[in-house]
């Protein structure tokens, strides 16, 4: 484990990096709302803690979605605060996503070392894919946080033997699991990290290690009891929730899920990401000690394929090849604490790839490999001015550089869709069109929203009693025959075609009143359709997440 004795740099650095990242993150926060289905959810489930309706009022489907530490941490907040507004989920996220990085830091600056600790930082920092999710009212930002404070805390349990650092292992594995249903997660990467130091390990300490594991697990199970109670309520209990998410492993499209991650990567970061890499190595360049530590042409050789990389393949690509690198170095000396970090890389490699690709399920894999990626840094840079590592010579320096210039020459503008993406961009869409919707409703009206839970949230704090569904029967549940209801249809409603085909059966009925358009974020987008038609979406915007608002006078169910 590094030695590791704080300095006035590191208190320094830490805060410069916070600041910094906050600035970034919060660039525009007023343009910033509710436009992905999942963010809408946690947005009405907060809202149900704030008036009080818990558990009838929480999003139908939220067992689904998430655990409850988010939106209920939302909802507490709201309570504080005393407002209901969009802004209080977004605001968690942000909170989490700044913190994240001095966390980072923290954790490279005990298990990996001063100068890796700022590059792994500040990769993390200037990610355009953390920047996006931190900025949603998601539970990524929040769900990593914890995680990654559950990993360190299982190595300060290690490294001290204590029993009370493993109990507040428990808890921040609690608090993971509580957020994202894999958060258990921590616990099996603790474990697993174990294995190969159980050589140097005597019995008793090992049987010790062992018994501080399992007191961490039986405080994260009981931090996750009572929501797991109450799903077990819920139709089809944990049963139904487990085949839910089983549904979406698909071992069989591994490598179109790594093609798609890779390109959504690519579609996401832009110019700071694409600095990133350079930047790091750059930061520790400057804070090796003395002129003389590094050999300043070999530096700038370091610098110039650092910045070729991170312009051809941006921060996570090159992270992730600098990561393995970072393995392969880190298990030839690792203690603890480096194999949390390889075990964390390794199990997230395997494990990412197998389930429906969605573009934020990165996180994990994009912290472990940034952190990975710092020690590589650290390690090029030190053996640039390193007088026992072997000469360069400097014919295979600058044919590397050539090679290195080319490519990015080649492959800057392949595929097209690289650096398309907009991560500062508003995501104010549905609160927009809320504000719309309501010169197509009388004042009284009933709505029903199906398959947009944002749209719900905006209405209900306009005053009107609205309701989200998932299928049109539903409506049957909440309305009697003959009741004149509104409903507004959806980008997901609308794919399903259930609504199509009800209002197709029951046409004299239905009657369309108009219609509100709609632009969504790269949130949404990287869900919905891949880079490549997100670029053709955004060239001829076809209507796909306008609004569609209809009369019915409900006729009896057949």
């Amino acid at each position: 484990m590094q030695a590791t004795v704080w300095h006035r740099r590191d208190t320094v650095a830490i805060l410069a990096l916070t600041i910094a990242s906050a600035l970034i993150r919060v660039w525009r926060v007023t343009a910033l709302g509710l436009d992905h289905f999942d963010a809408g959810g946690y947005a009405l489930s907060s809202r149900a803690i704030f008036v009080d309706a818990v558990p009838e009022g929480l999003h139908p489907l939220q067992h689904q979605l998430s655990p409850p530490f988010y939106f209920g941490l939302s909802g507490a907040v709201m309570r504080v605060v005393g407002a209901a507004t969009d802004s209080v989920p977004i605001a968690v996220s942000l909170a989490f996503g700044v913190l994240t990085i001095p966390l980072v830091y923290l954790i490279a600056r005990r298990w990996l070392g001063y100068r890796a600790a700022m590059a792994s930082a500040i990769l993390l920092a200037l990610s355009e894919f953390h920047i996006l999710y931190s900025r949603a009212a998601l539970t990524d930002s929040t769900f990593i946080f914890f995680f990654l404070l559950a990993l360190f805390l299982f190595s300060e349990t290690y490294r001290r033997q204590s029993l009370a650092l493993a109990l507040a292992a428990g808890a921040a594995t609690g608090l993971a699991w509580n957020t994202k249903y894999h958060g258990w997660l921590a616990i099996v990467v603790a474990a697993a990290a174990l294995v190969p130091v159980a050589r140097r390990s005597g019995r008793a300490r090992l049987r010790g290690d062992l018994t501080r594991l399992a007191a961490a697990g039986a405080v994260a199970s009981l931090t996750y009891l009572p929501w797991a109670i109450f799903i077990q309520t819920q139709e089809g209990g944990y049963a139904q929730l487990a085949a839910h998410h089983a549904s979406y492993l698909r071992p069989g499209d591994l490598v179109q899920h790594i093609a798609h991650h890779l390109r959504s990567q690519l579609f996401i970061e832009a110019w700071l990401s694409g600095l990133a890499p350079f930047a790091a190595a750059a930061a520790v360049v400057l804070v090796s000690r003395g002129p003389a530590r590094v050999n300043m042409g070999r530096a700038a050789i370091l610098g110039l394929a650092m910045l070729a990389a991170g312009l051809v393949w941006g921060s996570a690509v090159t992270g992730g090849i600098l990561a393995l690198a970072g393995v392969g170095m880190l298990a030839r000396r690792a203690d603890y604490g480096g194999w949390v970090l390889i075990m964390f890389f390794a199990f997230f490699s395997l494990l990412t790839p197998l389930y429906a690709p969605y573009s934020r399920l990165l996180f994990p894999w994009l912290c472990a490999a940034f952190l990975l990626a710092g020690s590589a840094i650290d390690d090029l840079v030190c053996r640039l001015g390193s007088l026992e590592a072997p000469a360069w010579r400097w014919r295979h320096s600058l044919a590397s550089t050539a090679f290195a210039a080319a490519l990015a020459l080649t492959l800057y503008n392949m595929p097209d869709y690289r650096g398309r993406g907009a991560p500062y961009s508003s995501s104010d869409g549905f609160r927009s069109a809320a504000a719309d919707v309501p010169a197509l409703l009388p004042g009284d009206a009933d709505v029903a929203v199906i398959g947009e839970p944002a749209v719900v949230f905006y209405l209900l704090n306009r005053g009107y009693d609205c309701l989200h569904l998932n299928r049109p029967d539903q409506l049957y549940e909440n309305y009697r025959a003959g009741d004149t209801v509104f409903v507004i249809l959806g980008h997901y409603g609308r794919l399903t075609g259930q609504f199509e085909r009800w209002s197709r059966d029951h046409e004299e009925s239905v009657e369309q009143v108009g219609s509100v358009s709609v632009e969504v974020s790269d949130v949404r987008l990287l869900d919905d359709f891949r880079p490549a038609r997100i670029v053709e979406y955004r060239a001829a915007s076809s209507g796909v997440y306008d609004l569609q608002v209809f009369r019915t006078i409900l006729p009896k169910k057949e």
